[in-house]
């Protein structure tokens, strides 16, 4: 119920029909998928560029002066930048609106250098109360992992409709 309450009072804006006019949503607006329409292996991605800058602000928010995360092009992206992609596309995406991650397990297979691309993959493995989600990101350059893991999402179907 708590969630349910915060979750509603949050507002975004979103595109309308025409190009240019948007209106104001809630969150129990957005369009996503229903947990009666997952199938096993449903997958959603996106594909984002992180920039030197971004890192800098990251470091400065989340107050980790590690020096690895400033060391100018040689920087290393934050582990939990990259999570808080996984966290988006789990949140808007897959499933979506009214998704509340419980628990999330995490390797960091190799280290992600600013000014990368990177695809973040999430792919829903089951549907139940609780619903186990694995996801991978990836250098889009190299081909390489960066990481993998599985979360297990709460998901409310009645914030999500």
């Amino acid at each position: 119920m708590y969630y349910r309450n915060l979750v509603s009072r949050v507002f975004c804006t979103l595109p309308s029909r025409l190009p240019a006019q948007h209106k104001i949503a809630t969150l129990l607006e957005l369009p996503s998928i229903k947990s009666n329409s997952l199938r096993q292996q449903h997958t959603a991605s996106i594909n984002r560029f992180i920039s030197a800058q971004q890192v800098e602000e990251y470091t400065q928010l989340s107050g980790d002066l590690n020096p690895i995360h400033a060391a100018g092009e040689q920087s290393l992206v934050h582990g939990t930048f990259l999570l808080g992609i996984v966290s988006g596309v789990i949140g808007t995406q897959l499933p979506g609106p009214g998704s509340v991650v419980s628990s999330l397990e995490v390797r960091f297979l190799r280290p992600c250098q600013v000014n990368s691309d990177v695809k973040v993959e999430v792919s829903c493995q089951s549907i139940r109360k609780i619903t186990k989600i694995e996801f991978s990101i990836q250098n889009l350059k190299t081909n390489e992992r960066i990481a993998e893991g599985n979360a297990k999402v709460l998901f409310n179907q009645k914030i999500s409709n």
